[in-house]
């Protein structure tokens, strides 16, 4: 098999981190397909309710996920740091650690909120029409996660090594099945919800198959052994514990603040939750390059800190921050010019008053985004490095902008207030990661350069 794996530490640092980034972005926009998919033909299928079903469940999705994102991740800032000293055996006992520490958390977690599924929805004050679709839905998400948790571990792990490739492949695949399992499940079957958590848990269970496949046909690195599985290097996985567990705590507190937001939103009727929802699903396609390219900036980080490639590291996070601010102003401009047509994508005939919700949504966070640029790119430029005691810090800012904030905001402007507090919350994280990032070039990232920060 070929062999796509990137060595960020060598050549232009911009022109490196877009090669990388690339087949992140058009994984990412995959994986929205993926995502929107799923949303668009049970919209179109089985009607508003059973999309806001799904929708009302978003912010405990985003909570679950988040958890096991920061796990993953965090595990792969170590390969990376590893992969960028050149230690091969360390990257071996990191890819080893990852997949104990990933299976671990998920073991400890997953029951829980499985049992508890119910009782988050009625802490969420979701509607009697909407409650047993929603905890239908939650049940398949939770219930897949014991076997999700290796694809997320694997793909991690690969982008970590330096292959952005094989992941946008293999998601490519996972899309095309995703689409046809949820023609075949919800069109043609009439499962309805149900049939949108199967078909994800079943594409989750194949590629689960094809990525343990690939990582050991493909790298010598990711051919583990059952006796090393059973023996890790434990102060490695302390070290990924010590790491990954702030990351998963900054997505909760970000998650709780989601969770509050959602709870009042779904107080204010479907028309509010589906317009809410399809917002955010508008402004996760636009700005998917983004998140893409901060992801990138990961991997970055953490090679060049690895290799003490200091004002290597400054210089590339400098030239993106610049590049990333022009393609907010540019993700503003569409969502304002065509939320219209984006919003019939997800519904056939949305009544001038959802389309008003869904306006709203925009002119209210569409001209923050340059905000938005500041918390992922530092963010996971400090995560990189390791430092993860900041964006945590970044997490709770944006826990009191969606969790605390929003009571007074919603008090006063209703619906506006509420679509606010992402932009609060985008400014309140950013202030602080890029100052503290200000603060790391000036003590630890050393540079003959003074003017690149």
């Amino acid at each position: 098999m070929k062999n796509y794996c990137v060595d960020l530490t060598e050549g232009n640092p911009l022109k490196q981190i877009f090669l990388f980034s690339i087949p992140i972005i058009v994984s990412n926009v995959v994986f929205q397909l993926y995502t929107t998919a799923d949303m668009a033909i049970v919209g179109r299928f089985c009607g508003l309710n059973a999309y806001s079903a799904i929708a009302a469940t978003s912010a405990i999705i985003f909570l679950y996920g988040g958890l096991l994102c920061g796990i993953t991740n965090g595990c792969a800032v170590i390969t990376s740091q590893r992969i960028g000293a050149k230690d091969i055996a360390g990257t071996k006992r990191s890819i080893v650690a990852s997949i104990v520490v990933s299976l671990g958390f998920v073991a400890a977690v997953a029951p829980f909120m499985i049992i508890y599924a119910g009782p988050l929805l009625r802490i969420m004050q979701i509607p009697d029409s909407l409650f047993h679709d929603s905890r239908v839905y939650l049940y398949c998400i939770f219930g897949g996660t014991f076997i999700s948790i290796f694809t997320n571990t694997a793909i991690a792990q690969i982008r970590a090594i330096g292959d952005s490739m094989t992941p946008l492949i293999w998601s490519s695949v996972s899309t095309v099945l995703n689409i046809i399992l949820n023609i075949l499940f919800v069109a043609l079957f009439n499962w309805g919800v149900f049939g949108v958590g199967i078909a994800t848990v079943s594409v989750h269970t194949i590629m689960a198959v094809i990525y343990f496949k690939i990582g050991y046909s493909k790298y010598s690195l990711m051919r583990i052994t059952l006796h090393e599985l059973l023996n890790p290097d434990w102060n490695t996985v302390k070290e990924q514990i010590r790491i990954g567990m702030p990351m998963s705590m900054q997505f909760v507190f970000t998650a709780i603040g989601c969770v509050i937001r959602q709870a009042l939103t779904n107080k204010l009727g479907e028309d509010a939750i589906g317009a809410f929802a399809i917002g955010s699903n508008i402004e996760a396609l636009v700005t998917l390059p983004l998140y893409s390219v901060a992801t990138a900036m990961a991997t970055y980080s953490a090679q060049n800190y690895g290799a003490a490639k200091f004002e290597r590291l400054r210089r590339g996070v400098y030239s993106c921050v610049k590049s990333m601010i022009a393609y907010s102003l540019l993700c503003a401009a569409i969502v304002l010019l065509f939320y219209v047509q984006w919003t019939k994508i997800f519904l056939k005939t949305p009544s001038r008053e959802f389309l008003e919700y869904v306006w709203i949504y925009c002119i209210t966070t569409a001209p923050y985004y340059i905000f938005l640029v500041g918390v992922v790119v530092y963010r996971n430029v400090l995560q990189g490095m390791g430092y993860q005691f900041v964006p945590f810090l970044g997490g709770v800012a944006e826990l009191i902008a969606r969790g605390i904030l929003i009571f007074p905001l919603m008090l006063f402007w209703g619906y506006w207030g509420l679509s606010l507090t992402n932009p609060i919350a985008w400014i309140f994280a950013a202030v602080i990661d890029y100052l503290y990032y200000k603060y790391l070039c000036k003590k630890v990232l050393p540079s003959t350069d003074r003017t690149i920060a």
